[in-house]
């Protein structure tokens, strides 16, 4: 008898423990501060700054964009704004080391169309999902418009969605495109969640530096330039026939004129790597139900505390992450020269003319927002 209770005892203590250490809990608690967007705070901002009031916020997590130091911040306040972090799974393009979400025994059984079926079935499943709190939907995934469109209860099958202002709001973070295919690049071979992946990533497609294999032809290929270089345009154009990739494995011009399209109706807001402390400040003006504080967490310790994490109120330095980034992109560009430079962003040029939309879009709304303060 004492050989069967004592591990089960045992098991009942170590499964709480566990889970108090390591499991964070779906919701932290009830909110505090601001939990609903008022007729007065709405009055008292601007047109382009006023509060938008979502049950669910989408953040697409493009690769290299500062979508983990984001992550981190909102996971900062989530105790005080008690909203739930649903992790989406990941697409299987919108990485490098993307993976197929289906049994060992499924994979190879199941077409690329099948499956992209089954895969946008479940992102309309997370969006159309009624929860009694708010939800932080956040992944590698690439824009849906059916997300967040319900069907009338009232209405047939065959209706039309109809989108409601506040079931879903969607953003995310664009960077310098030349400047994220090199932090991938790097990435890749270094930091990628497993070391098989990176000895793979290495043996398969090279060891030479990022700028090494810009100026080789058969290495730019081998690591597929004119797909990652424009990953934020296939990001923002989604699924369907119009973002395809060319011939080359390259953008479209359909593909970014979808992507722009979406850009400008279905985004609430894009943020800019670059001015990091203005995007910050502008998710905590946009979505204080779900970000109020962020801005604080990052001024805390001079950005060396961007997180904390949700145990024993720990905390996660994240500024390696910023000064890595900014030293890697003034190497690139001052090591790069004129002619690679210009070959490079031959390679990118949708996602350049993408980043110069989206960035000429947040500096009017940041300085309009400036401005009302």
């Amino acid at each position: 008898l004492v050989v069967i209770a004592l591990p089960i005892s045992l098991l009942a203590i170590a499964v709480p423990t566990y889970r108090w250490l390591y499991v964070e809990p779906r919701v932290s608690g009830p909110c505090r501060g601001i939990c609903e967007i008022s007729h007065e705070l709405m009055a008292n901002s601007s047109a382009h700054c006023k509060p938008l009031d979502a049950e669910k916020l989408f953040f697409l997590h493009i690769p290299k964009t500062g979508g983990t130091t984001m992550k981190s911040l909102l996971k900062a306040v989530k105790p005080m704004k008690g909203w739930e972090m649903v992790e989406v799974n990941e697409w299987r393009d919108a990485v490098p080391q993307g993976v197929v979400w289906l049994p060992p025994s499924m994979i190879g059984r199941v077409a690329a169309k099948d499956y992209e079926r089954m895969y946008r079935e479940y992102l309309e499943a997370l969006g159309n999902f009624r929860a009694s709190h708010r939800q932080l939907l956040f992944g590698h995934t690439f824009f849906d418009p059916s997300v967040g469109k319900a069907r009338s209860e009232e209405a047939g099958p065959d209706s039309i969605p109809q989108t409601s202002a506040k079931r879903i709001a969607f953003a995310t973070v664009l960077r310098n495109p030349i400047h994220r295919l090199a932090s991938q690049y790097d990435f890749d071979r270094t930091q990628a969640k497993s070391k098989v992946y990176q000895e793979d990533v290495r043996r398969s497609r090279g060891v030479l530096s990022f700028l090494d294999c810009a100026r080789n032809e058969t290495c730019r290929s081998a690591n597929e330039f004119s797909f990652w270089c424009n990953l934020q345009t296939r990001y923002f154009c989604g699924f369907g026939a119009d973002c395809d990739t060319g011939a080359a494995g390259g953008p479209t011009e359909k593909m970014l004129m979808k992507a722009k399209d979406n850009m400008e109706t279905s985004f609430q807001f894009v943020g800019i790597l670059e001015d990091w402390e203005t995007t910050v400040g502008l998710v905590e003006e946009l979505f204080p139900t779900f970000a109020e504080g962020i801005s604080a967490a990052l001024r805390d310790g001079g950005e060396k505390n961007c997180g904390r994490s949700w145990w024993l109120g720990s905390k996660k330095d994240c500024s390696h992450v910023k000064n890595r980034n900014e030293r890697r992109d003034r190497s690139v560009e001052k090591e790069a020269g004129g002619d690679l430079l210009l070959d490079l962003r031959k390679q990118c040029w949708a996602d350049l003319e993408l980043y110069a939309f989206a960035k000429k879009k947040f500096e009017e709304r940041a300085g309009e927002c400036r401005e009302r303060k």
